[in-house]
This record gives C-alpha cells, structure tokens and sequence, in this order.
C-alpha cells in the first residue's frame, strides 16, 4: 500500500473507506503509532524483517488512513 490508495472495510451492513496517509517501519515495541488522532483512523500493523537466526521479526510494518467515506454495502 502507498499513500492515496484506499482500504476498504465491510462491516454492519456499511463500506467505511480509508485513504492510506502513512506507510512506515517502526521497532516492534513502538506504539506511538497507536496514539489517538481527531479523525477516524485505521491502523493496520503486521510483521516485517524476520531474522531467521534469532527466531523473531526485527520490525513492524505500519500503515495509517484516515476514513474518507461511508456507504451502504
């Protein structure tokens, strides 16, 4: 994902779409990222960088979008 695209959620009946604002790494104990925001946010976090030797992800991907839109759907 990069910045402008959108991710689309299906939920109770309503598309609620979000316009990806923010794609970044980040240390696996960083939550700044999980901070309030004064707009409807998504916040979609998954692992990056796995280090096979030490059996665990060096990072985690981040990527942040604000809502835009709702509709039926």
């Amino acid at each position: 994902l990069a910045w402008g695209d959108q991710v689309i959620v299906h939920a109770y009946g309503q598309r609620y779409i979000y316009s990806v604002r923010e794609v970044k790494l980040v240390a696996p104990g960083d939550v700044s990222v999980l901070g309030h925001k004064d707009q409807p946010w998504l916040t979609l976090i998954t692992c990056h960088t796995y280090d096979e030797a030490g059996g665990r992800y060096l990072h985690r991907m981040v990527v942040q979008a604000v809502l835009v839109g709702v509709s039926d759907g």
